[in-house]
């Protein structure tokens, strides 16, 4: 698979949609975003309006600058800075989608329906900027409340049974009026920036999801179909993803103008509309007592195997072998999180996060970059956005590479790269610590 291949099953996607006149979004074009795409050797751009002086116009082994029918094209030997995971970031001065290809993309139709759902984000981020949601609620969603999980199984039951009902459209409003009250209950006791979070990636996450969902279907022939609703307690941000996706799927069914209503009103969430669209008055579909009572039991294992996990996972962190990078912030100018991977994020205990695959930290005289597990320890109230205190790379296979420059330290190497001002460095073992002044 390789990028053009990837590029060329988008666009061929994006013509059978609209051939179909199923487009998934009003005014949305993949074709027309910018998109970074590294192949594990190098970066092309495509439809980038100023590549910067970096990228090399063609490709590699050829000058050409584009092929029949694909936006135009320039490269750069490696993996660029800006893209760090399939998302947004800004190259030069534009938006743009990236995507990583990795061993797992084995389909060259699937990866293009990514690309589009991350051209997606950039979509949103030009047109509905009030569509992002606060980060900072993820590392605190209650996760570990029995009540609140019962409920919540009921509710992707109540979800689960109305997108199946799609002949029997009476049916289905039925189990969405249940699914609809669970949530209120739900809700109700969860805190309020916790509940607006839920909704926030369902509305941001989710409708990508669903843009996604459309090439796919495109490219199979078929028609759009949900994800699993089967979520545990902890899954808050994938399960929101995928909630999202319904609710879209519902609305398509039950509100034919509420693309254009939340066009217009970007503050609406996707289940109050849903809500809206729904018959005054609608008794609500019932669950069985005998499977009220199954979810529970499972509600209430599945609540104490989180923490079973968080414990065992808290208890190989502490054991893990191998060297360490140790690096302590000054109480008064902690480091500050500028980029991380939001679904790679597990919680340890309060104020300490392991971060599985990337992250990146700084302040103004320190940033430091790493590929692999870290874990921080939060300085304040939260244990990522009032800053860290301390973070630590783990399972180095050998001493981080250090070089002195005046008052400068440099570390490279094992995934690492970073940068820190008036600092000492100390040795325990095969634990190399970093204290900043």
């Amino acid at each position: 698979m390789t990028p053009f291949d990837v590029m060329g099953a988008l666009r061929e996607a994006m013509t059978r949609l609209r051939s179909a006149g199923t487009e998934p979004w009003p005014g949305y074009d993949p074709g027309t975003v910018p998109v970074a795409i590294h192949d594990g050797t190098a970066t092309f751009l495509f439809g980038h309006p100023a590549p910067p002086a970096e990228f090399q116009p063609g490709a590699p082994g050829t000058p050409a600058t584009s092929q029949p029918g694909l936006p135009p094209v320039c490269t750069f030997a490696g993996l660029h800075p800006a893209v760090r995971a399939n998302s947004v970031a800004l190259v030069g001065d534009q938006l743009t989608a990236t995507v990583m290809l990795t061993p797992e993309f084995t389909s060259v139709a699937a990866t293009a329906a990514i690309v589009a759902h991350e051209a997606f984000h950039v979509y949103q981020y030009q047109h509905h900027p009030g569509w992002g949601a606060d980060e900072s609620q993820a590392l605190t969603y209650p996760v570990t409340s029995a009540p609140l999980h019962h409920l919540l199984l009921m509710e992707m039951e109540a979800l689960e049974q109305a997108l199946s009902a799609g002949g029997a459209p009476d049916r289905g409003a039925l189990w969405v009026r249940l699914a609809l009250d669970l949530r209120h209950r739900r809700h109700a006791l969860l805190p309020p920036g916790a509940t607006v979070f839920e909704q926030s990636i369902e509305r941001l996450e989710g409708l990508a999801h669903y843009v996604e969902m459309h090439f796919v279907a495109a490219s199979a022939d078929g028609a759009p179909s949900h994800r699993t609703l089967r979520f545990g307690p902890d899954d808050v941000r994938r399960r929101s993803y995928a909630v999202g996706q319904a609710l879209a799927l519902l609305l398509d069914r039950f509100d034919h103008t509420w693309k254009a209503r939340l066009t217009q009103h970007d503050t609406l969430f996707l289940d109050d509309m849903l809500d809206q669209a729904l018959p005054l008055h609608l008794q609500p579909a019932t669950i069985a007592e005998a499977a009220v009572a199954a979810l529970q039991a499972r509600a209430e294992g599945e609540v104490e195997e989180v923490a079973r996990k968080r414990e065992a996972l808290r208890a190989s962190v502490v054991t893990r072998g191998g060297w360490r990078l140790e690096v302590i912030a000054a109480p008064a100018d902690p480091l500050r999180p500028k980029g991380f991977d939001p679904m790679n994020l597990h919680p340890l205990g309060p104020a300490e996060v392991l971060h599985t695959r990337w992250l990146r930290l700084g302040n103004d005289a320190n940033t430091i970059e790493v590929f692999g597990e870290v874990v921080t320890a939060g300085a304040g109230a939260h244990p990522l956005f009032t800053g860290i205190a301390r973070m630590t790379a783990l399972g180095l296979t050998a001493a981080p590479h250090i070089t002195h420059d005046a008052d400068t330290i440099t570390v490279s190497g094992q995934g690492i790269d970073a940068t820190f001002r008036h600092a000492a460095v100390t040795q325990t073992g095969q634990t190399v610590t970093i204290t900043l002044a």
